[in-house]
C-alpha cells in the first residue's frame, strides 16, 4: 500500500516533467537557440527584423521590445511584410497492444515567424530626410556625369 506523501511526490514528480521552459528572449545564434531575432541594418537608415517563436503573441512582444531598442525609446514606424506559421505533414508509425500498427499521417504546426520593417522617428522626420537625401544624391550623379565629360 502507498502512503499519501508518496503519491504526492509522484504527482509532483509528474508535474515538473510537463512543465514548458518559456523562451529566452535574445538573437538567433548558430551554435545556440534558433529562436528569438535577428535584425539588419538597411542602406537607408530602418531596419529589417525576424523574429521566430513557438507562437504569435510572443512574436510580436518580442518584436515590439526589438523595436523600442533599436530606436532607444523613439517613436517607431513598422511595416510587418511577413506573419507565418507553416503546417507540416508528418507521417509516423503506431503499434498497437496485438503486435500488429499501421502508419500515420498528421498535420503538425512549425515555428511562427514574424518579420518587417522599422523605421525609427516619426513619419514626417522620415519624409523630411528622404527629402534631404534626394538633392544630395542628384547633385552627385550630376558631378559625376560632368566629371565623366558625357551627357
Amino acid at each position: 500500500m502507498m502512503r499519501p506523501g508518496w503519491i504526492a511526490a509522484f504527482a509532483a514528480l509528474g508535474l515538473a516533467a510537463c512543465a514548458v521552459t518559456p523562451l529566452a528572449y535574445g538573437p538567433i545564434t548558430p551554435d545556440g537557440s534558433h529562436y528569438g531575432y535577428r535584425d539588419t541594418q538597411n542602406p537607408d537608415g530602418s531596419y529589417t527584423i525576424l523574429l521566430v517563436t513557438n507562437n504569435a503573441a510572443l512574436a510580436q512582444a518580442f518584436w515590439d521590445r526589438r523595436a523600442a531598442e533599436l530606436c532607444n525609446g523613439a517613436s517607431v514606424q513598422k511595416n510587418i511584410f511577413r506573419a507565418q506559421r507553416p503546417v507540416y505533414q508528418y507521417t509516423g508509425y503506431a503499434t498497437n497492444g496485438y503486435g500488429g500498427g499501421g502508419s500515420y499521417t498528421e498535420s503538425r504546426y512549425g515555428d511562427f515567424f514574424l518579420e518587417g520593417y522599422l523605421r525609427c522617428g516619426d513619419a514626417e522626420t522620415a519624409a523630411t530626410e528622404t527629402a534631404d537625401a534626394a538633392p544630395d544624391a542628384a547633385a552627385a550623379e550630376t558631378a559625376a556625369v560632368s566629371e565623366s565629360g558625357e551627357p
